[in-house]
């Protein structure tokens, strides 16, 4: 279900509705279509899904400053320090 978030100035639209989903980045809204669910269930699927899961797992136990390290480092590159995280973590562990 989408949400409309109305202030003063703006409104606010995220979530899925119908055949689309809204979302908002840097401030402004977006749609896009929703894409096809493929859900394969491999092992080496099931692989993955883990070390995402970790990976966000230890996203999740880093304090403040090493968050805003990340968040720093990725501004450079018009990104959030999560996503900057989540990749140099898969990049660097091992997969099964």
């Amino acid at each position: 279900m989408a949400n409309i978030i109305f202030t003063e100035d703006e409104a606010h639209i995220s979530g899925k509705f119908g055949d689309k989903v809204y979302y908002v980045r840097n401030g402004k809204n977006y749609c896009r279509k929703l894409g096809k669910i493929n859900d394969p269930k491999t092992p080496a699927q099931q692989n993955q899904r883990s070390a995402m899961k970790m990976a966000v797992d230890a996203w999740k136990e880093l304090d403040a400053a090493g968050k805003e390290q990340y968040n720093e480092r990725a501004r450079k590159e018009n990104r959030y320090g999560y996503h900057l995280f989540i990749e140099e973590y898969m990049r660097t562990q091992k997969q099964p």
